[in-house]
């Protein structure tokens, strides 16, 4: 799992440190296709074709004209979400950092607990109000996924659906480079 959170973040760090150049709107409808190609053939790594495919499964899905796209773009989302806290914030090591009852269902950590693992490092002094306030509003955001699973027909307007991508990849970007801060 360490290695599927390894692999977006590095996808992501890529993207934003090698964007392409666009002229036209057709170049940039193909950005984000363009972009993994590029990451997987000079990484050759496999994880990065998962992190594609679900990637761009879900903007796919948004662009589509599926009568289920909504359940698409959700549903690809909180796969990505999920896998990527449980390989930055592993079942064993949330373990051994609480012992909270309330961080725990079922004897798997929350995704409560999993969020304040990743933001143990900055979660003290003049952060802890936000960080508190931020994770719960994540908790509220991921929560908020589970109605494409749960739910036959999602009612979430383009405007929405589109927000919850922005909302998913800075989340990502935040919870990836907030886990590598030295504790």
């Amino acid at each position: 799992m360490a290695s599927f959170a390894i692999a977006l973040f590095r996808w992501l760090h890529y993207r934003d440190e090698n964007p392409p150049k666009q002229k036209n709107a057709s170049e940039k409808q193909t950005k984000n296709q363009a972009l993994c190609g590029q990451y997987s053939a000079s990484r050759k790594n496999q994880n990065s074709v998962v992190i594609n495919t679900v990637w761009l499964g879900a903007k796919e899905a948004l662009r589509s004209n599926n009568p289920d796209r909504g359940r698409h773009v959700v549903v690809s989302l909180r796969e990505l979400v999920t896998h990527v806290l449980e390989a930055i914030a592993p079942s064993k090591e949330v373990q051994t950092w609480t012992r909270d009852p309330s961080h725990f269902h079922d004897g798997r950590p929350t995704r409560e607990a999993r969020v304040l693992f990743v933001c143990r490092g900055v979660n003290h002094g003049p952060l802890s109000r936000f960080v508190s306030a931020d994770v719960r509003a994540t908790v509220e955001f991921i929560g908020l996924f589970q109605r494409g699973t749960h739910e036959l027909a999602v009612s979430f307007s383009e405007v929405q659906l589109r927000a919850l991508v922005t909302r998913a990849e800075s989340l990502l970007r935040f919870l990836l480079l907030t886990s590598r801060i030295k504790q």
